[in-house]
């Protein structure tokens, strides 16, 4: 027999459906955020690696601890 607006609410089949679909949505905004999070990582994490090792290469040419040879040769590795 048919409940309030022609539903059928017997049997809890209406529990398994409003459960699986909150899973499902749960798994589609985790990996939204989870994708969103991986690729400001690596886009932000590069970026200041990067930025650091050219900095100390920087000070050690400047401090006079590497010769010019040496600078531009890890400075062209670190371009790459």
């Amino acid at each position: 027999m048919c409940g309030f607006w022609g539903l059928n609410f017997s049997g809890g089949n209406w529990i398994w459906m409003i459960g699986f679909s909150l899973l499902r949505w749960t798994l589609i905004i985790g990996a939204a955020i989870w994708i969103v999070k991986l690729i400001t990582k690596n886009s932000n994490g590069n970026f200041s690696s990067y930025n650091k090792a050219i900095t100390l290469l920087q000070e050690k040419y400047a401090n006079g601890e590497i010769p010019e040879e040496e600078y531009l040769r890890r400075k062209k590795i670190l371009e790459n």
